[in-house]
């Protein structure tokens, strides 16, 4: 015979209190991500001196490749 006291579900004050943590955390991960998101400066793709040597490297010369890449990159 299986007692009856051992299977029993949560409490739903107790699955209240965990899905408010749980959300707490959630919440908190959000406001840490946004944050670092927003602290980020973005550097860009052009370097410290701005030129484009380095792309003109990878793309063979083809200064319309680099062009249309730096138009859709920044």
């Amino acid at each position: 015979m299986v007692c009856p006291f051992l299977y029993r579900p949560a409490q739903l004050t107790t699955v209240g209190k965990r899905a408010c943590l749980w959300l707490s955390d959630l919440l908190m991960d959000l406001r840490n991500l946004t944050r670092a998101r927003d602290d980020l400066r973005f550097r860009g793709v052009k370097g410290t001196t701005g030129t484009q040597a380095s792309f003109l490297a990878l793309f063979d010369g083809d200064h319309e490749k680099v062009m249309m890449f730096v138009s859709h990159a920044l």
